[in-house]
């Protein structure tokens, strides 16, 4: 809504800087974002991998090292990071270390101290969240791939850390956004569950990483403050914040209140933006909506590139799909831009890779059709005959009924 915010232009919610870029164009004082998603209004847990659709909260509720911003990681709680390359001998040593200093004289939410200390022991805590007291290691599946390439983090001083990787930079650089966790709560859940001894953490499955009572205890820029399951969240600016100080060029938080309501349904979620009900849609829309969005001054159309994609997974352990002519005649039955026009209405863009356009090499950019598994048709239409080709090709064979049956 134009009519109470301005810096929409180019604002990315899928950031902490897209929240913190808008600010009151009169004298309002709370942002009123639409969310489909409830989940967030039952769990703030930062380790709980099954509440998708909430990274974008925790990032407001929790600093980072780094942040992701203009498709870049720049620093954010760290005022300066110098990458090293080491070039081992041996791939299994440290390729590179990261020297990070901090902000200082940062806080919890909870009043206590941010230090150094706070960061080593968050990504020892997240590579095991056990910290050493069950029997096997229980690493936090929700950043496991990010700190993976953490080899080693050394305390230098009260805001100085050192850490070691392996790997390249940009991957070490993605280690750097994991939300950074209040050492004194987090250890002092682990001291209350192994206290009477015999302690199991099953990994992905023990209270840390699953309980929807944990209190969501950050340093970011806005605090938790109440919530109402199934229907709304409300985080209040953290005033206390090192973005609020004038020696830092990082954004603040511009309003007082961040409301998020539920709204299930994304035609209702516009409609209440149309009708000046709430101010932005906090969730990604689902497509059929998007073309009934009015044409208004008052309103402004924000688009993003996806960070997601839908593919068609095969469980290679198992016949047929162990065989690869076999995923191969199956991946010819989708009919990408059929999709893409008809489920999609033509926001979406057909893809051969995953990857984003600068990775993707010249045999696998899309051109009108997928360059290694073509539809076995045209304008959406299947050519049974050739499909049923393709799966001979591939070693099967018909029965008098139609039916597919094993190779030959």
């Amino acid at each position: 809504n134009t009519s109470r915010f301005d810096g929409w232009d180019g604002a990315d919610l899928t950031t902490r800087h897209g929240y913190l870029g808008i600010e009151p164009a009169g004298d309002a004082t709370q942002l009123h974002a639409l969310k489909t998603d409830s989940r967030v209004t039952s769990n703030l847990n930062p380790l709980s991998a099954t509440m998708r659709e909430r990274d974008t909260t925790i990032d407001l509720l929790y600093d980072s090292l780094g942040t992701v911003h203009e498709g870049e990681v720049q620093p954010w709680l760290a005022t300066d990071v110098t990458w090293t390359e080491l070039n081992p001998d041996d791939e299994q040593e440290p390729s590179l270390t990261a020297t990070v200093t901090l902000h200082e004289n940062c806080q919890f939410h909870d009043g206590e101290r941010l230090t150094a200390e706070d960061v080593a022991f968050t990504y020892r805590f997240l590579e095991d969240t056990s910290l050493g007291r069950a029997p096997t290691a229980s690493p936090a599946p929700r950043y496991q791939s990010h700190i993976d390439v953490v080899d080693q983090v050394t305390v230098d001083g009260e805001y100085d850390l050192t850490f070691s990787m392996l790997g390249s930079r940009e991957i070490g650089k993605r280690a750097l956004t994991v939300p950074i966790l209040p050492q004194h709560f987090w250890r002092e859940l682990v001291d209350q569950r192994a206290a009477n001894g015999e302690f199991t953490a099953p990994q992905g499955q023990w209270i840390a990483v699953t309980g929807d009572h944990v209190p969501p205890i950050g340093s970011g820029p806005f605090q938790f403050d109440r919530r109402t399951e199934d229907e709304q969240v409300i985080f209040t600016r953290f005033d206390d914040h090192f973005t609020r100080r004038a020696d830092t060029d990082r954004p603040e938080a511009a309003v007082e209140e961040l409301r998020f309501d539920i709204e299930p349904s994304s035609a209702s979620a516009v409609r209440r933006i149309a009708d000046g009900n709430a101010d932005v849609t906090a969730s990604m829309l689902d497509a059929y909506t998007l073309d009934g969005i009015p044409d208004s001054s008052d309103i402004v159309q924000l688009e993003q590139p996806s960070r997601t994609f839908y593919h068609l997974g095969f469980n290679v352990r198992n016949t047929p799909f162990s065989n690869t002519h076999f995923r191969r005649a199956v991946s010819q039955l989708l009919p990408k831009q059929a999709i893409v026009d008809e489920v999609f209405y033509g926001h979406a863009t057909p893809a051969a890779t995953p990857v984003t356009d600068e990775w993707i090499p010249e045999s696998l950019v899309w051109d009108g059709e997928d360059p290694v598994t073509p539809f076995v048709g045209s304008d959406g239409d299947l050519n049974v005959d050739a499909a049923k080709a393709a799966f001979e090709t591939a070693g099967f064979r018909y029965d008098d009924n139609g039916r597919l049956r094993g190779g030959y």
